[in-house]
């Protein structure tokens, strides 16, 4: 249970700062990146499906795959708010 909570930190600071409107940082991607491969490796990696969202478990899948553009374009696109757990 503790990688899904922080797979779900990781969820919603990407939605409240690496893809908000506001933030016009042209290196997104690859603090995304950086961030996701250091401190969240073991969420990704760790945090069991079951638990998950169906939003959540698409992102967990890009994030896997290291997808990070696609991830973006999601975002700008507001297909998914990846921020729901299942209950």
């Amino acid at each position: 249970m503790f990688y899904v909570v922080k797979f779900e930190m990781l969820s919603s600071s990407m939605t409240r700062y690496f893809f908000n409107k506001e933030n016009n940082s042209k290196n997104t991607i690859k603090e995304l990146k950086k961030i996701c491969e250091e401190d969240f490796k073991d969420a990704i990696k760790y945090s069991e499906m079951k638990y998950l969202s169906k939003n959540q478990k698409i992102l967990k899948i890009l994030l896997r795959f290291k997808l990070y553009v696609v991830i973006k374009i999601a975002y700008k696109l507001g297909i998914n708010k990846f921020k729901k757990r299942k209950k």
